[in-house]
């Protein structure tokens, strides 16, 4: 369970920060085709 758990999480981490960069792509674009 432990090592379950230790395997997916690192996975989720790498979603989050993918998910974070690609709303800070779109933002950027936004504010350039606005400007």
């Amino acid at each position: 369970m432990l090592v379950a758990t230790h395997g997916w999480w690192p996975w989720l981490l790498t979603l989050a920060i993918i998910l974070i960069a690609l709303a800070a792509v779109i933002a950027y674009f936004r504010r350039r085709r606005a400007a």
